[in-house]
């Protein structure tokens, strides 16, 4: 606690704001202590948390609503969060989010996630600021504000998205508040980084502010010959008048370095297949693994109320990203570790184009508001591909170290015979939603989507027999509903329960005769409580939910031909997840969470794989990360915690070939202010050094890797 004296009550907001931006706090309770009438000063009390939990979201359910109130599983991770726990991009976000598991990284660049047991998809499950982009590099989260993880189908909302989860990742905006931060980072592998966030007025008139956020990074990782070097920029400009906002904003990464995608599983003689015992550090692949990619995203967003009870909203996306990378894989193993080293040259271009527009109308009836929804948007992806296939680099034995070297390195794109594909996709839908008050304790959540896609696909492999696949103008359409309830069943605590639909499209997948499969279809029914207690201060959240997906995409591959897809498959996944967020007691602030997932796979094209469960979809997981600061007496300015996190046994692939071993991670993190702009952090993760094993490629014969072993942090930050 933080006791001051300020001249007049006026300045209590200004001086809270001041301490806010000092002590890195999401809120600032300010109290003035009334003295006699006639005396010079008043004493302010300024107490500093540090807040975990934000209250308010619209990803969903396009309204504004208190997340206590939202008829949806939703986990939100403030940037406060993701700083204090050292949540740096998707693949360590997933740890503290339940039902949502890391399969692996795959090239250095791309997480591989899934939720409620379902792959998400990298083109559809993905968002910045809620505009679908394509997210093939994964985004360096300190330029976020927060992220929001809509865990369920989300169809209604988005058009097509997939069943378990939708990530939306929301950038940093500028405030008319002053605040500005650097800080330096070093740790374990040579790790490096520098880091700054300045925000403010721009001018005297209050219309205009910005922002800024930029990072360089030079790191090598835990695998020998590996490096992980970026550079993040992201600007913002906000121009506020009487009643239009206006906000651009801007992102940019570059990222640089090399990668091992891993090792195979060894066979054990009797058809199953057994972990080798391995150094971490070792590179399995070739010397001449290379990252050097680009991301680049601009936004523009502008909010104008045309009445008091009618607001128009429009966004608009352009994301491009380009990926140059030369990788390497290790493919299938003999008993004494022998592997075929192969190598991948990706360079591709990929273009997303996004807009949405809406109107919505606030109206009073029965004596209460209620709302109305009408979106409509448009998405154009376009792919260029110029894939020229696998080729072999020899073989290592796992056991006798590496990585290989490649003289001349992996000859770049089109040197070598394999495929080339460019394909275009235009989606566009529409939206209505209404957000009911029929009682004081009852609201409704309804709607429905209209969803429409076109796409073109050209297709070339120079094989002996060959074959060219020109194809434009496949479309098709759908439409998904949307019914929520949510009741009051007492002060601060809600039960809900919710029906949606999602929906996948498969375009590019086709018949023989080169007409799309029929769209996937996923149906889920969910229930579930959300509350606040002790003083409001601690949100909690239990869902129970059955998904049914339909429909599945399945093919038959025949070199030389194009892949050709049928529908088939049906599967349930139902389970359980609890999580819990905010501030127990002064100074104690936690974000705990559990899940349980069952998955029965019913009908498959692939008859072994019915009865067992998909890859990456643990049956339990959990975790917990708590801070406490301490506020009083001589240790008053440090701040001590950590976090654990659990997953019970993940299969490798679908078909029950090898169970990857459960583990705990034990995290630990310490701070102390030096003074009040100066904070002297230190990050232990992985403090007992777990082997912790993932699996990005759904395979026991390629894509085994290590995550990451015990590392060490250390993070001086200013802020004034």
């Amino acid at each position: 606690m933080i006791r001051l004296n300020a001249g007049f009550s006026a300045r209590s907001g200004a001086v809270c704001r001041w301490l806010g931006a000092l002590a890195m706090t999401g809120g600032c309770l300010v109290q003035p202590v009334l003295a006699a009438q006639d005396a010079a000063l008043e004493e302010v009390i300024v107490t500093a948390e540090r807040k975990f939990r934000p209250e308010v979201s619209t990803a969903a359910s396009k309204f504004e609503l208190p997340i206590i109130e939202t008829p949806q599983a939703l986990t939100v991770l403030s940037s406060e969060f993701l700083d204090i726990a050292r949540l740096n991009d998707t693949a360590s976000v997933v740890a503290y989010t339940p039902g949502v598991e890391l399969g692996g990284i795959g090239d250095g660049t791309q997480a591989a996630i899934s939720a409620r047991g379902f792959p998400i998809n990298r083109e559809r499950g993905f968002r910045i600021n809620g505009l679908s982009t394509d997210s093939e590099l994964d985004l360096d989260y300190f330029a976020m504000d927060r992220v929001e993880i809509v865990r369920g189908p989300a169809s209604a909302l988005y058009g097509e998205a997939d069943y378990g989860a939708t990530f939306n990742r929301v950038l940093k905006r500028p405030s008319n508040t002053f605040a500005a931060l650097t800080a330096v980072e070093v740790g374990s592998y040579d790790f490096r980084r520098v880091q700054a966030d300045v925000q403010g007025p721009l001018g005297g008139s209050g219309i205009f502010s910005g922002r800024a956020t930029a990072a360089v990074q030079d790191s090598e990782t835990f695998i020998d010959h590996t490096e992980d070097d970026r550079i993040l920029f992201a600007p913002s400009l906000n121009i506020a008048l009487d009643r239009t906002n206006i906000l651009l904003q801007g992102y940019y990464q570059k990222l640089e370095g090399s990668s091992s995608d891993g090792f195979a599983l060894l066979p054990d003689g009797n058809g199953g297949y057994v972990l080798p015992d391995l150094p971490r550090r070792r590179n399995y692949g070739s010397t001449a693994n290379e990252i050097d990619s680009e991301n680049k995203f601009f936004y523009a967003q502008l909010d104008h109320e045309l009445s008091d009870s009618l607001k128009l909203a429009v966004k608009a996306g352009y994301s491009r990203v380009e990926m140059h990378n030369a990788s390497s894989f290790l493919l299938g193993s003999d008993a004494a570790g022998n592997q075929s080293l192969l190598g991948y040259p990706e360079y591709k271009t990929k273009e997303d184009l996004s807009v949405d527009a809406s109107i919505e109308k606030t109206f009073e009836l029965g004596g209460r508001d209620q709302r109305f929804l009408v979106s409509a948007d448009w998405r154009r992806n376009e792919l260029f591909n110029p894939w020229y296939g696998v080729f072999s680099l020899g073989t290592i034995n796992i056991f006798q170290g590496g990585p290989q070297p490649v003289p001349g390195g992996i000859p770049p794109a089109g040197s070598v015979d394999g495929e080339y594909r460019s394909s275009k996709q235009d989606f566009s839908g529409v939206t209505v939603l209404t957000h009911l008050k029929p009682t004081d304790r009852l609201s409704l959540l309804l709607g429905a989507r209209y969803s429409s896609v076109k796409t073109g696909i050209h297709d070339y492999v120079p094989t002996a027999s060959g074959y060219i696949r020109n194809i434009d103008g496949l479309d098709d359409d759908g439409w998904v509903p949307r019914v929520a309830a949510v009741y009051e069943v007492a002060n601060g605590h809600n039960v809900y329960a919710s029906y949606s639909k999602g929906i996948v499209f498969n375009q590019t997948f086709l018949r023989a005769n080169g007409s799309p499969i029929n769209p996937e279809s996923g149906v889920q029914y969910e229930l579930g409580v959300k509350g606040e207690i002790l003083d409001r201060r601690v949100m909690y959240a239990v869902s129970l939910y059955r998904i049914t997906r339909t429909d599945v995409a399945a093919g038959i591959f025949v070199p030389g031909q194009p892949d050709v897809y049928y529908n088939v498959g049906k599967q349930v996944h139902e389970g359980g997840e609890f999580e819990i967020i905010g501030e127990v007691i002064p100074g104690l602030n936690l974000v705990a969470s559990y899940s349980n997932l069952g998955i029965d796979i019913r009908e498959s094209a692939n008859p072994a794989e019915v009865g067992h469960r998909p890859y990456a979809a643990p049956r339990h997981s959990y975790s917990l990360f708590a801070t406490y600061e301490f506020l009083e007496g001589p240790l008053r300015s440090l701040t001590l915690g950590g976090g654990v996190v659990g997953r019970s046994e993940r299969e490798v692939d679908s078909v029950g070939s090898f169970q990857l071993p459960s583990y705990t991670r034990v995290d630990f993190r310490a701070s102390y202010r030096l003074n009040e702009a100066m904070l002297l952090e230190f990050n232990l993760q992985n403090a007992f050094n777990e082997d912790i094993y993932t699996s990005v490629y759904q395979s026991p014969n390629l894509g085994i890797a290590y995550a990451y072993p015990r590392t060490m942090f250390g993070k001086l930050s200013y802020r004034w």
